[in-house]
């Protein structure tokens, strides 16, 4: 089969959605299909761009320039022509809303092929994304949300938390299918230990709001802090940190991503908005105590002390970290909860789910 993912961002990347598309095409290649992902040629957090066509792991990569752009994630790029000259069997795209779809469905029905749509948790609330912002969103919704998911043979939604809003566009059956982690991270081994090393891995950019985790650390000077990933370039936060807080401004590959969560007793995620944060969940499959603010997506993975610590507020954060510190030793129910919670979910799986959905709606010999 020859299938064809759209998203904003592509190698060398650091996005949650082409981790997504990245995990899911290496697994697919593994089953023998061929896989082509189409994205902008934009580096995200960088004014850096790539080069048109590159062959990634196996992944035919192929890359357009912005036309226009209105935030860092939402631009206007064209895959019509490339998209038809690959003559793909099933076309994947990758976050409602983002205006390459159009091209992409377009391709679609001239090629007489299915088209899938998984949504990555776009509903994002006025506060953060910004009133200006929010209205398009809303324009685009009223105007052709409805009408574009109709069109698509299939929609996925990340988590459970997009139902509602979905529900509102679409009449459309939702499938929920969260995104994977690596069965690597199952096989660290839980430790109980006394607190000592906090940690933080991802895209460092607003929207992660690590200036929240400099405060916490003020109030926590016997731990030890790093925020380990590449920083945006125009994201300032070395002078909101103290000194017990070590800031790593590089990508990382799965094994440091293993190491540094070996080392770490905690992890914690700091953001203003997350869909289903894949580094959360990493973190949990490897049996971490972890952190989170109450995001959408922090407390559709966790419960409250169960799997896992929730918090709004510095000092709240502060808190958790205190008791977390005292009582060390009666902690192992909640990480190997945490573990228990996503362990199905590996990249493995959901290339299988989302294969056996191709096929569904492929003619055979598929």
């Amino acid at each position: 089969m020859k299938i064809a993912f759209t998203c904003t961002y592509s190698y060398p990347s650091a996005s949650g959605v082409w981790n997504y598309v990245y995990n899911i095409a290496k697994e697919l290649i593994k089953q023998g299909h061929e896989v082509h992902v189409f994205s902008s040629n934009r580096i995200a957090g960088t004014n850096k761009t790539s080069s048109r066509e590159e062959v990634y792991e196996g992944i035919y990569l192929h890359r357009f320039p912005v036309r226009f752009k209105v935030s860092e994630n939402y631009m206007l790029w064209n895959p019509y022509k490339a998209i038809l000259k690959i003559k793909p069997d099933v076309i994947h795209c990758n976050t409602y809303r983002h205006l390459e779809s159009i091209y992409a469905l377009r391709a679609a029905e001239k090629l007489k092929v299915p088209s899938f749509l998984t949504t990555h948790a776009p509903f994002v609330e006025a506060i953060v994304r910004g009133k200006t912002k929010s209205s398009l969103a809303n324009l685009f919704d009223k105007i052709y949300g409805k009408k574009q998911l109709r069109q698509f043979t299939k929609v996925i939604a990340i988590a459970n938390w997009e139902l509602p809003y979905l529900k509102k566009l679409t009449t459309k059956e939702i499938e929920v299918i969260h995104p994977g982690i690596d069965a690597e991270f199952l096989k660290i081994k839980i430790k109980q230990r006394p607190i000592k090393k906090v940690l933080f891995m991802g895209r460092v950019a607003p929207v992660k709001n690590v200036t929240m985790i400099g405060e916490i650390a003020v109030k926590c000077p016997e731990l030890n802090f790093k925020i380990y990933g590449p920083v945006d370039e125009w994201y300032n936060i070395q002078h909101t940190m103290t000194k017990n807080v070590e800031i790593i401004n590089k990508r990382y590959t799965k094994a440091e991503e293993i190491k540094e969560l070996n080392n770490a007793e905690v992890f914690i995620l700091s953001s203003k908005r997350e869909g289903i944060p894949l580094a959360l969940s990493e973190a949990m499959a490897a049996g971490k105590i972890v952190l989170s603010s109450r995001t959408q997506g922090g407390t559709e993975l966790i419960q409250d002390k169960k799997n896992g610590f929730l918090f709004t507020t510095a000092n709240e954060a502060v808190q958790i970290l205190k008791y977390c510190e005292k009582n060390w030793k009666s902690l192992n129910k909640v990480q190997q909860t945490a573990r228990t919670g996503v362990q199905k979910d590996t990249w493995k799986a959901i290339a299988k789910k989302l294969e056996k959905q191709y096929k569904k709606t492929l003619p055979q010999p598929f």
